[in-house]
């Protein structure tokens, strides 16, 4: 490698050492052919005198992404003399299949240039093969083999065949019998093709494992298939320091002031899962793609009003399963109503590792005809993965007493008149006559004989004609009036410190555009929204595509650089729905 190539590796940390010592600088792996599913922990040393160095950033590295894990100094007295060595440790995560090259690395220590060794590295696609094993030296790698293990994560599930919209409960475990230095750094697997949920809260216990007594921390996710076919839940990964220092004089003094740790990069097996079709047989009519258990309820809020007095309908389906993906009950034919908009809210509960809750449905609507009126069932028809099989359930019919509407008060008196045995006797009058007294007004000619009445008549068409310019003024960009919403948005984008709350700032957005509280906003609803508000398919897909991303990445740690990333993407996302209509 020439020296100009080898200068792009260079990074310089910062020394104070002494003069005359004599320094070693190198670089090791745990192994040089891992596959795409494995770490692998690479090491850069400086040996010699007396070492105080600053974390070194490394460049990048073609074919790894690299994530610091910990550093270990150590320091020894002799005959005098100090003298020491510091340890900086990266895992590296393969981004692709291939022979790969970490570069060369340089340091500049007493006024001479030390360049550590390249080193080739083999990535496969499958597992590694044999011969693999890792090299000597003091970074220890974590096979899947956990016998005799200090350290090891799992995953394991609760089932391995499931139908689609069935609950599988994931669960992660990290063991270990030593003592951690740093707090672990949990990378969730990658799950595609799955809706997943955490299910809180995270539990510790102690368990015995081939003997031995092991510390763990469990974390719970239920995970829903949303096709059929044969998926695999990738490897998570905990990264963590553990402590890797012997204190010559006891009580921790050295280890307290130098110690950092061992960095440990753990990794679980993948696992296949097979998901099978909801069954086609025996599915009733009214089958809208719900899996679960569940149940019906519906109620008006008041039990007796007049004509064109709005009530209101809630409708509530509670039960176990992926409530948030429940499908609106179908409305049945009820003439003498009216019916309005209908709004959700959701009512989540984790509990015993299962999702449960409910989703509510109100609607407003108003009796058309009075009388005795009876809003018929309400009918919710769902596929149970504990009995094969599926179920109907209907809720109670309702009724409601509706008594005619007030008369209108400024319709004046009318008359009407009433026979009893004296006769007729006037109610009464709705006839005001005319008064004659008094000098009556010219009458004026009609609206259209007069003179400005032709002028009149151009405004609408001035009107239309100016509102077609403007939306076209600001189809092309030339002018836009940012409503009060995206700026809003705008605002909290540039404000936002987490992904948490750029998703918060993209469902409140969402809520404005389509006037509903953004507790209230499902997929379903917001599709059907956008649709009738004229906006164009692919921008609705992408309104979807970033909700279900923002829904898969609440669980999966982010740096500052990815919320950038999802800053923009929102951004432009906004940009393009204030443009579309």
């Amino acid at each position: 490698m020439s020296s100009m190539k080898r200068a792009l590796f260079l990074f310089v940390l910062m020394a104070s050492m002494a003069w005359g010592s004599t320094f070693t600088f190198t670089a090791k792996v745990d192994r040089t052919t891992i596959s795409m599913n494995d770490t692998l922990t690479f090491q850069l040393s400086l040996e010699g005198g007396r070492v105080n160095l600053s974390q070194p950033q490394l460049p990048d590295i073609p074919g790894f992404r690299a994530t610091f894990a910990g550093q270990n100094q150590k320091f020894s007295f002799v005959n005098g003399q100090v003298s020491g060595s510091i340890v900086f440790t990266y895992a590296l995560a393969p981004q692709s299949p291939g022979d790969h090259v970490i570069p060369p690395l340089s340091i500049d220590v007493a006024g001479q240039t030390l360049t550590t060794e390249p080193i080739a590295i083999k990535v496969v696609s499958g597992a590694a093969p044999p011969g693999s094993a890792p090299l000597s030296g003091n970074v220890r790698h974590e096979s899947a083999a956990n016998e005799g293990r200090d350290l090891f994560v799992t995953t394991t599930v609760d089932k391995r065949v499931a139908t689609v919209g069935e609950q599988i409960t994931l669960l992660f475990r990290f063991y270990s019998r030593l003592q951690l230095m740093t707090q672990p750094r949990y990378q969730a697997p990658e799950t595609t093709g799955f809706l997943i949920e955490d299910l809180p809260p995270q539990r510790q216990y102690v368990a015995t494992v081939g003997g031995n007594q092991y510390q763990v921390v469990e974390l719970a996710s239920a995970l829903f298939p949303t096709s059929s076919g044969k998926f695999t839940v990738g490897p998570a990964s905990l990264e963590c320091n553990v402590q890797d220092f012997q204190d010559p004089f006891g009580g921790g003094f050295f280890q307290n002031f130098f110690q950092q740790g061992k960095g440990v990069v753990l990794r679980s097996d993948p696992i296949v899962l097979t998901v099978l079709p909801v069954p086609t047989e025996g599915r009733p009519s009214s089958y809208r793609g719900d899996v679960g258990r569940f149940e019906i309820n519906a109620s008006f809020d008041k039990k007796s009003a007049k004509v064109h007095e709005p009530v209101t309908l809630t409708v509530t389906v509670s039960g176990e399963g992926n409530v948030k993906s429940l499908a609106q009950p179908k409305f049945p034919a009820a003439h003498e109503f009216k019916t309005y908009e209908t709004l959700s809210s959701l009512n989540i509960e984790k509990k015993n590792g299962r999702m449960q809750g409910s989703k509510v449905f109100t609607t407003v609507m108003k009796p058309e005809v009075s009388g005795d009126l009876t809003f018929p069932s309400l009918t919710l028809s769902f596929f149970d993965p504990q009995v094969k099989a599926f179920k109907t359930v209907r809720s109670s019919p309702l009724s409601l007493r509706v008594s005619p509407a007030d008369p209108d008060p400024q319709a004046g008196g009318g008359i009407s008149f009433t026979s009893n045995a004296e006769g007729v006797r006037e109610m009464g009058r709705d006839i005001r006559f005319i008064k004659t007294q008094g000098p009556v007004a010219p009458q004026q000619p009609p609206l259209w004989d007069r003179s400005w009445f032709p002028a009149l008549q151009t405004l609408p068409g001035i009107f239309f004609v100016g509102l077609w310019g403007a939306r076209l003024v600001v189809r092309h960009g030339k002018t836009r009036l940012t409503p009060s919403a995206a700026r809003r948005a705008f605002r909290s984008i540039n404000k936002a410190s987490s992904l948490e709350s750029l998703h918060r700032t993209f469902l409140v957005y969402l809520g404005a555009k389509v006037r509903t509280s953004p507790q209230s906003l499902t997929s379903e609803f917001l599709r059907r929204e956008l649709t009738t508000r004229g906006y164009r398919d692919e921008l609705i897909r992408s309104v979807e595509e970033l909700w279900t991303a923002f829904d898969q990445a609440r669980y999966t740690p982010t740096s500052g650089e990815m919320e950038s990333v999802w800053a923009n993407r929102l951004v432009k996302l906004i940009q393009s729905l204030e443009k579309n209509p």
